[in-house]
């Protein structure tokens, strides 16, 4: 018997930007039908006050009232929406969740760090023993094991927004200051490597490495040079380490304003890529990881891959999108 198709929405609020797919499940299968982002950049001067900022709330919103009326053209019957690090970490989270509901009827379910690691990990497929390494702005997510739900599930706070608010490379990145933001990272990975090492040294079972996220995917199409976003020459994409490198190397000698015309990455993208990469650069090298694999799928299908197959919590937000 064929099963139904059931088109749905999901809403991913990040600390860089708002991400909508619109997609058809059968099963567990999930057909995107429909992708969109809005940079909003959530996180702007988290780092510092710890609070989100009135306008980056206010650029969110817009996005989600889009968002939402997007998702209703398109035929979705439900819209899902949740959020990550910057909302997670927020001292004003519940006064953002109570006016983003009041302004935009959407209710917003904030993961946890487990969670958001798990569901980036589900949206990469649900076969080979695999690592999933997931850069966004405000954190880091990696995830470790197979099928759908990963044995080991961690998220460490190194995100692209992050880095470059903690140690600003300036107009062209000074040497120092990339040294630096090296060495954070390495601090920071140093907090969640007794956990990984052990499941990387297993003779039976190394695991493939696949990422996900606006950095890697803007690395893939760099390499390429593509001028428009394509997703069968993104997903499966190899980076290999030393080109990793090279590719950070080469952006840390380019003004912001050179960053911007580059090929591949988008404009908006380009004062916060250098953080970005420098994680995934020093990630590999703590990981010892000779190439990494670009996956376009990410925690968007991951989502709602997992409530198919009943991995999420029973109380998770679900908005009617006719209501």
């Amino acid at each position: 018997m064929t099963q139904r198709s059931d088109r749905s929405a999901v809403i991913d609020i990040g600390s860089n930007s708002v991400r909508l797919l619109v997609a058809d499940m059968q099963g567990r299968t999930v057909w995107p039908v429909h992708k969109d982002l809005r940079t909003t950049r959530l996180a702007k001067g988290m780092t510092s006050s710890g609070t989100l900022g009135w306008e980056s709330i206010e650029r969110t919103i817009a996005a989600l009232q889009e968002f939402r009326a997007k998702a209703g053209e398109l035929g979705a019957s439900r819209l899902y929406c949740f959020a990550t690090s910057a909302v997670r970490e927020a001292k004003n989270r519940d006064e953002f969740i109570r006016v983003t509901h009041r302004q935009t009827k959407i209710l917003v379910h904030v993961l946890s760090e487990e969670e958001e690691a798990a569901m980036g990990f589900a949206g990469t497929g649900a076969g080979e023993y695999r690592g999933v390494i997931d850069i966004g702005g405000g954190s880091t997510e990696l995830a470790i094991g197979s099928g759908l739900r990963p044995e080991l599930a961690r998220s460490v706070r190194l995100g692209a927004v992050r880095a470059v608010e903690l140690y600003p490379p300036g107009d062209i990145a000074d040497p120092l200051t990339m040294e630096a933001m090296r060495q954070w990272c390495v601090n920071r990975m140093a907090e969640v490597l007794p956990e990984i090492t052990p499941l990387l040294r297993q003779e039976d079972a190394q695991p493939v490495w696949y990422g996900v996220g606006g950095t890697i995917t803007s690395l893939a199409c760099m390499d390429q040079y593509l001028a428009t976003y394509d997703r069968e020459r993104v997903q499966g994409y190899g980076l290999s380490r030393i080109k990793v490198k090279r590719i950070l190397e080469e952006l840390s000698h380019k003004t912001l304003q050179e960053r911007r015309e580059i090929t591949g990455l988008s404009p908006q993208r380009a004062d916060i890529i250098v953080g970005g990469v420098m994680i995934l650069a020093t990630l590999m090298d703590v990981l010892g990881l000779q190439v990494i694999r670009v996956s376009d799928s990410d925690n968007l299908e991951g989502y709602l891959v997992s409530r198919a197959a009943g991995e999420t919590r029973d109380r998770l937000p679900e908005e009617d999108i006719n209501d």
